[in-house]
């Protein structure tokens, strides 16, 4: 059913990089969303069964926040990387750009 990253890498012709980082972001904003899924329902499984050990709920939620606050994380580095690449792209391009600034 999912092919892991090497096997997606291997198999595809070479794409012009600015091509690998839109599918890179499209890849995880699908990524973010089904980890945001699951931490939910992890809190939720978690928070309806108080006789679980408490040590076993604690450890479940700040696994959960932690994924969340990473994913977020990762998420805001991508976009800087995406935004990095497009200004050195036009300013490569233009270079009066960067002498204009």
């Amino acid at each position: 059913m999912m092919e892991s990253a090497k096997e997606n890498i291997a198999t595809e012709d070479q794409k012009p990089l600015v091509q690998e980082i839109i599918q890179l972001s499209d890849d995880f904003g699908e990524f973010a969303h089904v980890s945001s899924f699951l931490c939910h329902a992890l809190a939720n499984a978690l928070a309806e069964h108080e006789w679980l050990d408490q040590d076993i709920i604690a450890g479940g939620r700040l696994c959960s926040n932690w994924l969340q606050k990473r994913t977020s994380q990762l998420r805001d580095e991508m976009r800087h990387v995406q935004e990095r690449y497009i200004d050195e792209s036009q300013n490569a391009a233009d270079p009066t750009h960067s002498a204009q600034e």
